[in-house]
């Protein structure tokens, strides 16, 4: 046997057949309506639901469940729905909550509309009350201890004033009045300070709180 390899063949002879080689099939393409069916839109997906075992399915089953697009879509929706249910009720408790936010809003300016009404009322009370309270208190101002002292002072004044000055009067007369004039004088004086004295009495006991008024 000869260590020589084989010669290659010319460049660009072609090979020879020596049976060992397969013949390539012709590619074949779909024909015009095939392919047409192909580029079809899929059709809408509509809600397909969900086995009750979904969860315990083993990988092959779930995925043989998944195989084409519709289907997969469908599932999806099945999922999603359930949560968008969820967020319809949920907003549609808050639009009821709203509502009824808006109904006690309403009752509570309706409250508020009265209540200013009625503290309208309540302050011009107050202000009738203030004033009967002041007209009150000038008329038992008369027959307070204050007032009371001051007159039974004044009185006492007075009276002491009033003895003086028939004295003063007299004496500044003396050699002119006669036997009547003089009767008529001490009638008179006396009868004056008796006033003083009894005044003055009733103020040093009103001062000691023995008696209660004139």
């Amino acid at each position: 046997m000869s260590d020589v390899p084989p010669s290659l063949p010319p460049k660009g002879a072609p090979l020879a057949d020596n049976g060992n080689s397969h013949s390539r099939p012709e590619s074949s393409t779909s024909p015009p309506s095939q392919a047409a069916s192909h580029a079809q839109t899929p059709t809408p997906s509509v809600k397909i639901p969900l086995p009750d075992n979904f969860g315990s399915l083993p990988t092959r089953e779930i995925e043989k469940l998944l195989s084409t697009l519709d289907v997969l879509k469908g599932y999806l929706v099945t999922l999603i729905q359930g949560e968008l249910d969820k967020d319809v009720a949920e907003l549609e408790g808050i639009v009821r909550q709203i509502e009824s936010y808006k109904e006690k809003l309403e009752q509570l300016e309706s409250c508020k509309r009265k209540t200013r009404l009625k503290a309208e009322e309540v302050n011009e009370l107050t202000s009738q009350w203030l004033q009967k309270e002041q007209e009150m208190k000038k008329a038992l101002y008369r027959f307070s201890r204050e007032n009371l002292q001051s007159l039974l002072q004044t009185s006492v004044q007075e009276s002491r004033k009033l003895t003086e000055s028939i004295q003063a009067t007299f004496v500044s007369h003396i050699d002119q009045h006669d036997e009547q004039s003089i009767q008529m004088f001490i009638k008179s004086y006396r009868h004056e300070r008796k006033e003083y004295y009894l005044h003055k009495e009733k103020l040093s006991r009103f001062q000691q709180g023995r008696i209660g008024g004139i």
